[in-house]
């Protein structure tokens, strides 16, 4: 599989594509991720069965969201999601088999860490699909079950504090 230049490439993609996608990617390294990413939704999975009606939807709601992202502290042990810009919920990061296939993933995991009730169930996974792209895949626990909730992505935001050039850091 080609990878990805673009994490506007994968806005609104289909969740059985971006499955695939996410099954051909190695994990992310989380040594190499400090500093901040720009997130994006890119689909729904419970909406799947009427994707093609809900494809605008999605499309709108990851143009809303622009200021969602992830900070990663150096070291790649955890950090905070970014809701428009600000650090919020924190998250702790880990390799471990993904729920999507079994295979190793970048966990990011909320609970323990005095995450309002409606973040700390939710489990992120994470998988790099191009130079400076991840895919994403989210979890949420709730009554003994784990269904997956939405496919999102990362993508690099060059920013001085990064000390990067302007391609961004990598992932690899």
């Amino acid at each position: 599989m080609a990878p990805v230049g673009a994490l506007d490439e994968l806005v609104a993609a289909h969740p059985v594509a971006l499955s695939d996608l996410f099954g051909a990617g190695p994990p992310v390294d989380a040594t190499r991720l400090g500093g901040r990413w720009a997130a994006r939704l890119l689909a729904l999975t419970p909406l799947e069965p009427v994707f093609l009606l809900t494809r605008p939807l999605v499309r709108g709601a990851s143009i809303a969201f622009r200021g969602a992202g992830k900070h990663f502290e150096s070291g790649g042990t955890g950090g905070r999601d970014l809701v428009w810009g600000r650090a919020t919920f924190r998250f702790r990061c880990e390799v471990a088999p993904s729920r999507v296939d079994g295979a190793p993933s970048l966990r990011l995991s909320y609970d323990g860490l005095g995450n309002p009730g409606v973040v700390a169930p939710r489990i992120d996974e994470l998988r790099r699909v191009g130079p400076t792209v991840a895919l994403g895949a989210t979890w949420l626990r709730s009554g003994g079950t784990t269904r997956p909730a939405y496919w999102w992505g990362l993508d690099a935001i060059p920013t001085p504090a990064d000390g990067e050039d302007d391609d961004g850091p990598g992932i690899t």
